[in-house]
């Protein structure tokens, strides 16, 4: 049973034409929040940062009831692609600012293809068994070295040489 939010995302005068650039200029430009904040200043916008987080979660909760739907599809896949990467929260509750989290990818080669990605505060096998949880029996999972034990009713094929890599050793 997934949980759902009955959210009207957009109740402020913040446009969804700038709440979807603002979710899609973090990551292949770079561009945090804050710095979207600072750019809208110089053009004479006046929303804080904290204002274009508050927005962007709002979008997330009011989109979740789809990103189920999504994992459901992804989990039922015969194989998934995962992959993870550290990622830096700034201000998160009980946890340093230069605590490593993670961003994990997760993609399916299916006709409709589905890509997932998932924040953990950590890579440990509970945190990436969650991510699997429900994944249907034979399925097998692709990653970069990364075997987390802790997924049950799975195949794991792992890269080596990316393994090899985070080991230090060369080709």
């Amino acid at each position: 049973m997934h949980e759902t939010v009955g959210l009207d995302p957009i109740k402020s005068v913040t446009y969804t034409g700038i709440l979807n650039r603002l979710a899609r200029a973090q990551r292949p430009i770079g561009m945090p929040l804050y710095r979207q904040a600072g750019l809208l200043r110089r053009f004479g916008g006046d929303i804080s940062s904290n204002t274009l987080a508050a927005s962007v979660v709002r979008v997330g909760l009011a989109i979740q009831p789809v990103f189920n739907l999504m994992r459901d599809a992804l989990l039922d896949a015969g194989l998934i692609y995962c992959d993870e990467t550290t990622f830096q929260v700034l201000k998160e509750k009980g946890r340093r600012p230069q605590t490593t989290s993670y961003l994990w990818a997760q993609v399916t080669d299916s006709t409709v293809p589905i890509r997932l990605f998932t924040y953990t505060p950590g890579r440990g096998g509970k945190l990436a068994g969650r991510l699997f949880e429900g994944i249907r029996e034979g399925a097998v999972i692709m990653s970069d070295g990364y075997n987390p034990t802790s997924i049950s009713r799975k195949i794991i094929i792992s890269c080596t040489l990316d393994a090899g890599h985070t080991r230090g050793e060369g080709l």
